[in-house]
């Protein structure tokens, strides 16, 4: 069903992350095609606190559209 969304969505994640690993984000693209994925290459976990002005920046330009 996530391939009928018609609200935008945001898929990101971090390269390193051990808990949503990589792979399985890549997997929710692939079921959510119209959907925009970011990988924040230097990130683990938690990019709010690994890259927090990267991500806060994407937040903002993904909730203005």
């Amino acid at each position: 069903d996530l391939k009928k969304l018609t609200m935008p969505v945001l898929i990101y994640g971090g390269r390193y992350d051990r808990v949503a690993v990589p792979k399985m984000m890549v997997k929710y693209k692939a079921y959510c095609p119209q959907a925009k994925f970011v990988m924040f290459e230097n990130s683990g976990h938690n990019p709010q606190v690994e890259e927090p002005s990267e991500l806060f920046q994407l937040l903002r330009d993904f909730l203005k559209k």
